[in-house]
């Protein structure tokens, strides 16, 4: 089945590979001590009482634990120290590989090998995907899964092999087992499955297109029932994945939840701040609560305010839709407190990468011919940005999109390259959409950069 994916990897891919590799070790080195900040630790911990058995309400999303037992059990059977850690590591580097492989695949595929090269290049230089491949994070899976939604599909396509379906379906379970509101994006593919239009070789019956649907669907049903089973096993009550979920719903909708930083109040301590006293007092009002009605009281709260004040809501998902698609500064705020000109270093070089790959992509959608099956990359971004709208949102949260985004600036690249005439002809084209577009986007960085640097002035 696999034979679609060329197992034969170039050369050149593969030096290029080893220094990526090299980078993220010596980056690990100097991180090291610092690896399990934030919500890595979660992440371990959780895979520490999965691998014990033990007994927990999970609040945060099982896939990344899953994976961190999996492969840290591996480790300490050989009586490797600290070997979640280190098999959270081991993993994220293991998809480092993977990830690249495939985006090198899926981009030859649809554009040329040359032009895979230099994506694959952007990518390891990447300081957002640097420390995300030696970190126990779900960017990085979570990107993956995603990537391997249209290659399954086109691998299908090609050669009408179903198990192709339902690789596709196990990338789906996992997915929403790592990151739960990607949900959405399954329900905007499979509607894309039944009713999109399709080219001459891919077309198919309602009949079969709904059979392709329950192929797809398949293993993320036994993945997701499994899970909710041992959840109820372990907690006596029906969880939808993770208790986190409505908690964050209630955290982005809330009277208190700043306009334009709505994941705010997730992330910071703001106790000590009399502008938020309202907002832990209602907090401390529905943990008071029996566990099992707590889901329904954050979501209930969210609701009733949203209901209260319409417009404020739709302001705020505006908001977040501009922090989504800012560049992220996450690796670098991760240096700050230690070394602030690497910092500033990993800033400017993370900018760089993703403003380089968005305008790009933003070019790619307007390029003629269009990129093959875009229409399904199209709402794969989509469906997978639409909870975080809903909820808050953050620009570290659009990076498992930019690998898809990346096909799109591939196919930029191929048919503008850097051939100055063929730049010059796609501006004299007067595309009012592709302005507006990057004009937009232009606008959404510069907002971010002020807001940080009013951050940093304010302390």
């Amino acid at each position: 089945m696999l034979s679609f994916f060329s197992l034969r990897i170039p050369k050149r891919l593969l030096w290029l590979l080893a220094g990526g590799l090299l980078l993220r070790l010596l980056y690990l080195l100097a991180f090291w001590d610092h690896a399990l900040q934030g919500d890595a630790a979660w992440y371990v911990a959780d895979a520490d009482k999965l691998l014990r058995g033990e007994a927990y309400a999970p609040y945060w999303p099982p896939g990344l634990p899953l994976l961190i037992a999996a492969v840290g059990g591996c480790l300490e059977a050989l009586g490797i120290a600290n070997a979640l850690l280190k098999g959270g590591v081991l993993a994220m580097l293991l998809y480092f590989f993977a990830c690249s492989l495939l985006l090198y695949q899926l981009t030859a595929r649809l554009s040329s090998q040359r032009v895979a090269w230099w994506v694959v290049l952007v990518f390891c230089l990447y300081p957002a995907f640097i420390h995300h491949s030696v970190v126990p994070l779900t960017q990085l899976p979570a990107a993956l899964y995603l990537l391997a939604v249209p290659a399954c599909w086109l691998a299908y396509i090609r050669q009408k092999q179903p198990g192709y379906l339902l690789l596709m379906g196990l990338c789906w379970g996992l997915l929403i087992l790592t990151r739960p509101a990607a949900l959405a994006a399954l329900l905007a593919c499979v509607l894309w499955m039944v009713w999109a239009k399709r080219p001459s070789e891919a077309a198919a019956s309602l009949k079969n297109r709904l059979k392709e649907v329950l192929l797809v669907c398949l293993l993320p049903v036994l993945l997701l029932g499994g899970w909710e089973a041992k959840v109820y096993e372990m907690t006596g009550r029906v969880v939808w994945i993770n208790e986190a979920n409505s908690k964050n719903f209630f955290i982005g909708n809330n009277p208190w939840t700043p306009c334009y930083k709505s994941w705010w109040l997730g992330s910071q301590d703001e106790r000590a701040n009399p502008r938020f006293s309202g907002y832990y007092a209602e907090r401390a009002r529905i943990q008071a609560l029996p566990a099992r009605e707590q889901n329904q009281a954050w979501s209930r709260a969210a609701w009733q305010h949203i209901r209260q004040q319409p417009a404020l809501f739709v302001w705020r998902t505006l908001s977040r839709l501009r922090t989504f698609w800012a560049f992220d500064t996450f690796a670098a705020g991760s240096w700050w407190p230690q070394h602030r000109w690497l910092a500033l270093l990993l800033l400017a070089a993370d900018a760089a990468a993703y403003l380089l790959l968005a305008f790009s992509a933003l070019a790619g959608l307007w390029v003629r011919p269009a990129l093959p099956y875009s229409s399904l990359l199209g709402v794969l971004v989509a469906g997978y940005t639409l909870p975080y709208l809903l909820a808050f949102s953050h620009p570290n949260y659009h990076l498992p999109l930019m690998p898809l985004l990346a096909l799109f600036a591939a196919h930029c690249w191929q048919h503008c390259g850097l051939s100055g005439q063929a730049w010059r002809q796609f501006v004299r084209q007067r595309k009012p959409g592709f302005w507006l577009a990057a004009a937009l986007l232009l606008f959404i960085q510069l907002e971010w950069v002020w807001h940080r640097w009013m951050q940093l002035v304010q302390g």
